[in-house]
């Protein structure tokens, strides 16, 4: 649901980009896509691993008040800025020596290791989830 939330989110964005100021360059905008399925494909499998590894539960009819347990908030955000660094370096790399295709293709390779990484880590999230059933049990029971 999420990737498809955030598809939307990105199209819609793009369109409103091409509409009011026009499409980037070539390689920009091939560094910007690769860029945003790292960073997407990289986070959803952190929040899988966290998910699994600090539980809380959630009532779905209920919107206010509730909350991820803390450690996985602070999983989350610590995921971001290690993704904004990274994504900050390639870029400055690529005005540093000068080769505009530098960070497209840095952002490619990194965007096929996320996706072939979050493929790999299900077998071992799934592993995982099977040593702490007890736990996920309790924590969704209350």
């Amino acid at each position: 649901m999420l990737v498809s939330v955030l598809s939307v989110e990105i199209t819609l964005s793009l369109a409103m980009l091409a509409w009011r100021v026009g499409l980037p360059s070539a390689h920009m905008l091939v560094a910007t896509c690769a860029a945003i399925v790292f960073t997407i494909v990289g986070q959803l499998t952190i929040a899988n691993w966290s998910s699994i590894t600090f539980p809380r539960k959630m009532e779905f009819g209920r919107m206010q008040g509730q909350r991820q347990s803390g450690m996985a908030v602070l999983v989350a955000f610590g995921s971001q800025i290690l993704m904004g660094g990274i994504s900050a370096v390639i870029l400055f790399s690529g005005r540093w020596t000068g080769n505009p295709w530098l960070p497209a293709e840095a952002f490619s390779f990194l965007a096929a290791a996320a996706v072939g990484g979050y493929f790999a880590s299900l077998d071992a999230l799934t592993e995982l989830a099977e040593k702490k059933k007890e736990t996920l049990i309790e924590a969704l029971c209350r």
